[in-house]
């Protein structure tokens, strides 16, 4: 995802799907689908980690404010499908996601558990979690 930011400086979203994603409705447009009811698609004051985390999104932030979309499932946040904006805070988040103290861990469950502590270290510093949003 950075070589495609750093390859498509211009680019406004990246999208991130994962290699086993299969799109059923090429026709939908992302604008149309996502971007275009992005405030009606926010979860607000819900657990960022299932079901049961402290540790929940903000109530307040508006739509035009979000850099980072990533789908939940039963088994939690899953990230073979996410979007970031382009920018300092997706510089940052990729960063911090790609640390080798991330990648080099065994986590239980690989990149999904790897955002546990990210979540986390959202709560301590508010501003980043403003601009993350589950779908």
């Amino acid at each position: 995802m950075r070589h495609a930011m750093a390859t498509y400086k211009h680019s406004e979203y990246f999208w991130f799907l994962g290699q086993d994603a299969i799109i059923m409705n090429p026709a939908l447009s992302l604008d149309d689908h996502v971007f275009g009811r992005l405030g009606s698609l926010m979860r607000r004051d819900v657990p960022i980690v299932p079901p049961s985390s402290v540790i929940k999104t903000y109530r307040h932030v508006p739509a035009e404010r979000m850099r980072f979309i990533i789908t939940q499932d039963r088994e939690g946040l899953q990230p073979d499908s996410m979007i970031v904006k382009s920018g300092a805070w997706a510089n940052y988040f990729l960063d911090a996601w790609y640390d080798p103290m991330f990648r080099l861990y065994n986590f239980p469950k690989k990149e999904r558990h790897a955002l546990v502590p990210f979540s986390h270290t959202l709560s301590l510093f508010p501003p980043p979690l403003k601009h993350a949003l589950r779908l």
